[in-house]
């Protein structure tokens, strides 16, 4: 069987996402890898642009997220360290499982569980309303001021990452798509 993208050189392996007669000279081309083989460059192509924008976008989401949990554990420290000696410690990690839902909300749930139609489905997925909604709700309402610096943490990283990770696959995207233009 010959190459999908040249005709006159025969193919030496196949793409594992389209199965795709793949010639020595593409499969060297190609910079994304499935299942320890390389894929073609239309798929390739595909799987960059789609890791593209989900990096982006994560990015996006992390530089507003990382201002945002600096600020709620500042208040958090802040209330603590100049409220009075008197002033229990359970009213603060009241008010930092308040603030700190939405972070903690993001580790128990996935982005399509996050809606209405998302949690109607867990809850017929799984054995009820108690197991898969209010003890993750519960949970996360408790330990929510650690999952704010779980979630500074981990969205820190991917704003210090984020810009070198884009330009790299821009750069692999824009490689796959002169290969595309030549053949």
């Amino acid at each position: 069987m010959n190459c999908y993208f040249h005709n006159d050189v025969a193919g030496v392996t196949n793409c594992p996402s389209c199965g795709s007669a793949l010639c020595r000279s593409c499969t060297d081309t190609s910079p994304v890898i499935l299942d320890n083989k390389k894929l073609c460059c239309k798929c390739a192509k595909e799987s960059l642009e789609e890791q593209l924008q989900k990096i982006r976008s994560q990015y996006f989401w992390a530089k507003i997220i990382v201002p945002i949990n600096a600020l709620l554990i500042y208040f958090l420290i802040s209330v603590f360290l100049y409220s009075s000696p008197d002033v229990a410690i359970i009213p603060i990690w009241i008010i930092g499982g308040i603030t700190g839902l939405p972070s903690s909300l993001s580790f128990f749930f996935s982005p399509d569980e996050r809606t209405v139609d998302g949690i109607i489905i867990r809850i017929k997925e799984e054995k009820g309303i108690l197991e898969s909604c209010l003890v993750p709700l519960l949970f996360g309402f408790l330990f929510a001021p650690v999952f704010v610096l779980i979630s500074l943490f981990r969205n820190s990283f991917l704003l210090y990452n984020g810009k070198s990770n884009i330009r790299l696959l821009e750069k692999q995207l824009a490689s796959v798509k002169h290969f595309l233009a030549d053949t």
